[in-house]
């Protein structure tokens, strides 16, 4: 297919089927297509149709056989179709607009004029405006003849996603919905994927879900170690017949705020000894840095003093061998640190 859109083979769209083309539909294809709109069988996509111009209607004084499309506004159309002989090269594919009939198409410019390649086949595509049933034809001022061809639907959606929060918990579930381009919501045979992704690397999918409300929840879960992390989100939409479709993407940060805890083992420390703290970091995953700082209690900057990085469960051991003089520590995660802690070093 020319066109970057996969072609999609799949049943009509009931959403717009009428009465008479759900009868033309129940065989698998239609021995023939009509001389007029009225009498037109309708098209099953991805089905193998044969006609012949022979026994088309007049139209301008060259002969039309019709065929009827069942289209939502926003498919994306591809037929493929070929005649046998070059007596039959000036065939002509004709795809009216919606509201076309035996009265009025002599007056309507096709919404689409299709031609034959050099070797009697043709791919033709076009993109539907509006919803309804648009009569196709067949036409030649030539020598009449048979022909066939075979057309394919690709639905497209809107998807949408909830505004998530700025800080989104590890674990939950998030609203997501599907409409075609008219509005109306799409619950049945498509399934709504959460994924997320960090700068630089491929969405990853988090959850997923059938969509059958308008919205529907769809659970997720987000693995630890993406935990504190900015992260781009989105709901990507798919199933049989349709264009998959992925929501604007949301900034967030994943999992709760983090914090740092950190107290001493020993209030007071002999000179020359060590002074061991322990702590704990949360919101943060395994294996995130803390950095111990330290400064005399009498003032001055903050300057590192050890390092260290996170067990699973949060917790961490730093230490550090003290000279003279009282002092503060405190451990950070980046830019988020513990209160002081106060150590009185013993001459």
């Amino acid at each position: 297919m020319k066109s970057g859109l996969g072609r999609v083979r799949t049943s009509l769209f009931a959403a717009v089927m009428s009465a008479t083309l759900v009868s033309a539909l129940a065989s698998p294809a239609a021995a023939d297509g009509g001389p007029s709109i009225a009498t037109a069988p309708g098209v099953p996509y991805g089905v193998l149709q044969f006609g012949n111009t022979t026994s088309g209607g007049t139209l301008s004084g060259c002969l039309q056989q019709y065929w009827l499309l069942s289209v939502v506004a926003g498919d994306h159309i591809t037929i493929d179709w070929e005649v046998q002989s070059t007596d039959q090269s000036s065939m002509h594919l004709h795809v009216y607009p919606v509201g076309t009939t035996d009265f009025n198409v002599g007056d309507t410019d096709p919404y689409g004029h299709f031609y034959l390649n050099s070797n009697l086949k043709a791919e033709s595509i076009f993109d539907v405006p509006s919803s309804g049933v648009m009569p196709m034809g067949f036409y030649t001022c030539g020598t009449p003849g048979p022909y066939d061809f075979t057309a394919y639907v690709q639905h497209v959606m809107a998807v949408s996603l909830q505004q998530a929060p700025s800080r989104l918990p590890l674990k939950g579930s998030l609203a997501v919905s599907a409409a075609n381009p008219d509005g109306v919501a799409i619950t049945a045979g498509v399934t709504a994927a959460i994924q997320v992704k960090q700068s630089g690397q491929p969405w990853l999918t988090v959850g997923s879900a059938a969509l059958t409300a308008a919205p529907t929840s769809v659970p997720y879960s987000i693995p630890r170690a993406l935990n504190g992390k900015q992260l781009a989100l989105r709901a990507v939409v798919s199933g049989a017949g349709y264009a998959t479709k992925g929501s604007t993407a949301q900034k967030v940060t994943v999992g709760q705020k983090a914090t740092v805890d950190l107290h001493a083992e020993r209030r007071n420390v002999p000179r020359l000894q060590k002074a061991h703290l322990d702590g704990r970091a949360t919101g943060v995953p395994k294996g995130t840095k803390v950095v111990l700082q330290q400064r005399q209690a009498g003032g001055g900057a903050w300057g590192l003093q050890d390092s260290t990085r996170t067990a699973k469960d949060g917790t961490f051991h730093l230490s550090d061998v003290v000279h003279q003089g009282d002092r503060y520590y405190r451990a950070c995660v980046k830019s988020v640190c513990s209160r002081k802690v106060f150590v009185h070093v013993v001459s």
